[in-house]
């Protein structure tokens, strides 16, 4: 009987861990990101009665070169499962050779999911809340175009969100100044690109 009830307050413990690690403030009006890309690609919408956690990391292409959607799911059965979806568009409804896989989740990974809640991968703003204030000291906005834009998209069975940035990588090598926002979104994204290793995907141009 006494081992019963350890067992069972472990796994309450664990369960409200994990609702800790996953909190965050939902979207009143959240839509998907692209449902022509969900439809056309079969992702389905996540399903709790198995996870507890979905985050999709959007790697989009301005250029032509594929696009990545990489789906990192949370169960307290499993613990961390990643999909990723390959394929490339110039409109984001006709996909060309896409692609399905399960990939490996790397031993270093929950080391790496501390520090992007450090770097508040679940609280972040999206761009278009933040980027008036980036200014170089010489009191200009910035613009570069043509590149790559990330979306994150979070899930829980009751909160949602998602935000983008467009080209961060190149905006904080342009820009002269630290802005909290563009910081942390450029340490989310090198520690998803080490997990994901997204770049070795977009060398190759699409057909």
């Amino acid at each position: 009987m006494k081992l019963s009830c350890f067992i069972a307050l472990l796994f309450a413990f664990s369960a409200l861990s994990a609702q800790a690690q996953f909190s965050f403030k939902p979207d009143s009006d959240f839509k998907y990101y692209s449902d022509s890309v969900n439809l056309a690609a079969k992702i389905p919408p996540p399903d709790f009665s198995k996870a507890d956690f979905e985050m999709r990391f959007y790697v989009i292409s301005y250029a032509n070169f594929p696009n990545g959607i990489y789906i990192f799911t949370h169960t307290l059965a499993v613990g961390w499962v990643l999909t990723r979806y390959r394929f490339c568009s110039r409109d984001m409804v006709k996909l060309v050779n896409l692609t399905k896989d399960s990939l490996p989740v790397s031993d270093l990974w929950k080391g790496r999911w501390d520090t992007l809640l450090t770097d508040h991968i679940l609280t972040l703003p999206t761009e278009s809340k933040v980027k008036k204030r980036w200014k170089s000291s010489s009191n200009t906005i910035v613009i570069v175009g043509d590149g790559v834009y990330y979306r994150i998209e979070l899930f829980t069975a009751n909160s949602k969100r998602r935000y983008r940035y467009s080209n961060p990588e190149e905006m904080i090598k342009t820009l002269d100044i630290d802005d909290q926002e563009l910081v942390d979104i450029n340490k989310i994204i090198r520690i998803l690109a080490n997990e994901t290793k997204y770049t070795e995907v977009q060398s190759v141009r699409c057909p």
